[in-house]
């Protein structure tokens, strides 16, 4: 990825998220039996670079590789629980 700033576990570019999502794949999570899939502009964040949204949580050392699902994934899946 030309222009690709990576530093510890956070990664953006100069280039718009427009021009770099179709050089990009589908990235799929899996949390118990449901994979959740993401196409490349739901993980990327135009700012005033483009910012890929998904980082490892560098504050959680004891579990190995964590990260963290926060706006960005919550805006693509949700529940909503109607009790009436």
């Amino acid at each position: 990825m030309p222009n690709l700033d990576c530093k510890d576990t956070f990664c953006q570019t100069s280039n718009s998220c427009d021009e770099i999502a179709s050089k990009l794949k589908p990235v799929s999570f899996q949390i118990d039996e449901v994979v959740f899939d993401m196409s490349p502009k739901a993980y990327l964040h135009q700012g005033e670079v483009c910012q890929f949204a998904i980082a490892e949580n560098p504050l959680d050392k004891a579990n190995g590789r964590a990260y963290i699902f926060g706006d960005l994934f919550l805006k693509h899946f949700y529940a909503i629980f109607d009790y009436d």
